[in-house]
């Protein structure tokens, strides 16, 4: 139900995983140069692990909206976005989780 923008969702989990990183924004010039860069190394068949395609992903305003389903089934989020992300981490903390 909590409007965020990725920035602040990013921020709040760094925060909350008591991690000192600040997540910045990175402007979408940079991404599209990092983009065409990967495109055209990919033509070589080097693989950077990022394209044009996933830079256009970047652009796009990624909105949820609950509206309908509290209208149809009487929905209520039970958490806050921070109390989803404080038990989400600390389940994750609590397994035993072997090597990738």
């Amino acid at each position: 139900g909590d409007k965020l923008t990725t920035l602040t969702l990013a921020c709040d989990l760094c925060r909350i995983a008591n991690n000192s990183v600040q997540p910045q924004a990175v402007p979408l010039a940079a991404i599209a140069a990092y983009g065409w860069t990967a495109e055209f190394f990919g033509l070589f068949g080097l693989d950077l692990g990022f394209s044009m395609d996933k830079r256009n992903l970047c652009g796009i305003y990624w909105w949820g909206d609950c509206s309908r389903a509290r209208r149809e089934i009487g929905f209520s989020p039970r958490y806050t976005h921070l109390e989803v992300m404080e038990r989400t981490i600390s389940w994750y903390a609590g397994q035993r989780l072997g090597p990738c």
